[in-house]
């Protein structure tokens, strides 16, 4: 078939609503002739139907580079642009029950085949979910930045070391949720459990039993593959294990929004411990975890190979102190090369993490129990290997060895600074220099914090960012290197090196407006306003309210917060009232961004607005407002840290005693 008639046919199936169809033919078009700009409009509309907002504006920018002379790919693309804005700002934040916050933690790797799921059933009962990704080198990554650009309440951060040290890692994300979101429960959960209850109300009542400031365990229910079962798809597991043993449990925790520095989450959050106090705990009955630890033989190869040698690596030795003893298992005969049945991965599955061994009759231990499962259908089964890719096995597991062999450079460096040179074009008219640090002051206090920032970037795909008081830009460089297109900076000195251009960088007085008469995707001001003289701080908000059209990060130093300059510290409701008017709080946003920040003033200042429409709810923007002032008036601790770059977020201990104790 031409490429014409591929692209004819493909638009017949559009028409009639056959979009993966219509796209399958497109792609086929492409591979006959990649330089006709009219296959990649078309593959673009079709995505554009499809609501894949984000590759369809990669298929506009391709048709528009092939031919830049078609005003309606300009258009489209101008469209679709605003729709994913929209599409973005149409999140579920605010519709949370804030009395009773419940926040999901997980350490995820290589999860691709039921990562889906796990997240569209699992947010059906969790509030929000904070993911740690353990250098997967599947397609898990891409799954959940889709799913965090659609707007879902979860956010991801890398862990790339190997070595399985899941205590100090899941007691990390612990410390961080409960001094962030300042949550009613925290549930920490794996990729392969679905929590079963019937609704989130009745899980909320079933979770009302728990102590404060004590845990709830609750059970596996271990789900079993059959023989005869190839697609290894969650929804096509209909039996449980009859018995299990021993019956194991996981933990749900109580922080009652409070926190217990002591308290450490033991490996496989199967329990907890407290150095100095005893943590009370009770079962709950009516709900369980269904758990599929066995699905496929691709699946089973990759968990075990690279689970065990992540203990390897943690312990330097073959002997893992008793942990991890089921991968260790199934490694071993891995590599005595036995081979495995169809018979094999059902016995495999009733046999994991138990005492008693089965090895015939596997229907006299499993009862018809089919599991509860809330999710759609797959949004992106291209993303997902087929159950006989032997390849998929092989790339990931080289992939994974190959990320510890050669350490993955952070995103920014020192070595990304250039001299900074004037020229006309990137200064003000008033060449002066102006505000309270010397032009090597940010130079010598490097503080540099990748992690939000990257949720930042995957979350909202700006093309364009302006940073107000950008010091040298290191923000902006960040964002450069993720994909941003055109940032610019603006600040009142003049640095000796920055990671910017100089047609990046504008010079101005940030106690007087500035207007570039334009508009950006997302504007940054962080920790500039304490620095500006008492009043002058109206000409920085009227400065971002000319320049920003959809979102907003702003931070600025409370009261009694040290640093240099701090000349107009305010309460954060102070900043409140000049921001209300024309912007209303992201709730889930600000959240997750203080979450997995590190320094002190990240992890307690930001907050990020959207514009105010129309269809902005007041109610639910006070609520949200609320909810940001009470976390502002708990005491806090602020603590020093040292000059760094920060990419691997786990491996930055948050401090004791920055908010009161539960413990207190």
């Amino acid at each position: 078939m031409t490429t014409g008639n591929l692209i004819t046919q493909g638009n017949k199936l559009k028409r009639e609503g056959r979009l993966d169809e219509a796209i399958a033919l497109y792609t086929q078009a492409i591979n006959l002739k990649p330089d006709f700009a009219f296959t990649y409009y078309e593959l673009g509309d079709a995505l554009e139907k499809k609501g894949d907002f984000a590759q369809a504006i990669i298929e506009y920018k391709k048709a528009i580079e092939l031919n830049p002379n078609i005003d309606f790919f300009h258009q489209s693309l101008e469209t679709i642009k605003s729709r994913k804005f929209e599409q973005n700002l149409d999140f579920p934040s605010n519709q949370i029950n804030s009395d009773f916050l419940v926040v999901g933690i997980s350490m995820i790797k290589n999860e691709e085949d039921v990562l889906e799921t796990f997240i569209h059933h699992n947010l059906n009962y969790l509030d929000f979910l904070v993911l740690a990704d353990n250098g997967s080198t599947d397609n898990s990554r891409k799954i959940i930045n889709k799913f965090i650009q659609e707007g879902l309440n979860l956010c991801v951060i890398d862990d790339h070391k190997m070595a399985y040290t899941q205590t100090d890692k899941m007691t990390n994300l612990y410390r961080r949720v409960a001094t962030s979101f300042f949550p009613e429960f925290i549930v920490p959960i794996d990729a392969d459990e679905l929590i079963q209850s019937p609704s989130k109300e009745s899980f909320i009542n079933s979770l009302q039993v728990i102590p404060k400031n004590g845990i709830g365990l609750y059970p596996w229910k271990t789900y079993i593959p059959e023989p005869t079962n190839t697609s290894h798809l969650l929804s096509n597991f209909k039996y449980r294990r009859k018995k299990e043993n021993p019956q194991y449990f996981k933990v749900i925790l109580r922080t009652s929004g409070s926190i217990n520095y002591q308290l450490k989450i033991n490996q496989g959050s199967h329990g907890v411990t407290s150095e100095n106090s005893d943590i009370p705990s009770v079962e709950l009955s009516d709900i369980c975890l269904a758990h599929f630890p066995i699905r496929s033989f691709n699946q089973v190869i990759k968990k075990s190979l690279l689970g065990w040698l992540g203990y390897v690596d943690r312990y330097k030795s073959m002997d893992s102190q008793g942990q991890g003893y089921q991968k260790k298992y199934l490694y071993n005969k891995i590599m005595q090369g036995e081979k495995f049945s169809d018979s094999d991965l059902t016995y495999i599955a009733l046999n994991y993490a138990q005492e008693v061994e089965v090895k015939e009759d596997w229907l006299n231990y499993v009862e018809l129990e089919p599991p509860t499962i809330k999710s759609p259908q797959f949004s992106y089964p291209d993303l997902i290997a087929k159950n006989d890719d032997q390849s998929n096995v092989i790339t990931t597991i080289i992939k994974s060895w190959e990320n510890q062999i050669i350490k993955i450079s952070p995103l920014i460096s020192r070595e990304d600074l250039i001299p900074f040179s004037e020229s006309p074009t990137s200064l003000s008219t008033d060449n002066h220099q102006h505000g309270v640090f010397e032009p090597n002051f940010h130079l010598e206090k490097l503080f540099i914090d990748i992690p939000p920032f990257e949720y930042i970037y995957q979350r909202f795909l700006p093309e364009n960012i302006l940073d107000i008081g950008c010091g040298i830009g290191q923000y902006l460089k960040i964002f450069n290197k993720l994909g941003v297109t055109e940032i610019i900076g603006v600040d009142g000195f003049i640095p000796q090196q920055s990671f910017l251009n100089s047609n990046q960088y504008i010079c101005h007085d940030l106690t007087n407006p500035l207007n570039l008469q334009r508009k950006f995707d997302l504007v940054m001001c962080l920790e500039v306003a304490e620095h500006l003289p008492p009043g002058k701080e109206l000409n920085l908000i009227e400065t971002l309210n000319n320049h920003a059209s959809n979102i907003l990060i702003f931070s600025a130093a409370e009261i009694g917060q040290p640093g240099n300059g701090h000349i107009n510290c305010q309460p954060f409701e102070y900043w409140l009232n000049l921001l209300k008017q024309n912007w209303s709080p992201m709730l889930t946003e600000t959240l997750f961004f203080r979450c997995i920040s590190s320094f002190s003033w990240l992890r307690r200042n930001p907050i990020l607005l959207q514009k105010k429409t129309e269809l902005t709810s007041e109610n639910s923007s006070l609520k949200s407002w609320d909810k940001l002032i009470a976390i502002s008036q708990i005491p806090y601790k602020w603590y020093g840290q040292k000059s760094q770059i920060i990419s691997e977020m786990l491996e930055i201990e948050i401090p004791d005693d920055i908010y009161p104790s539960s413990t207190q």
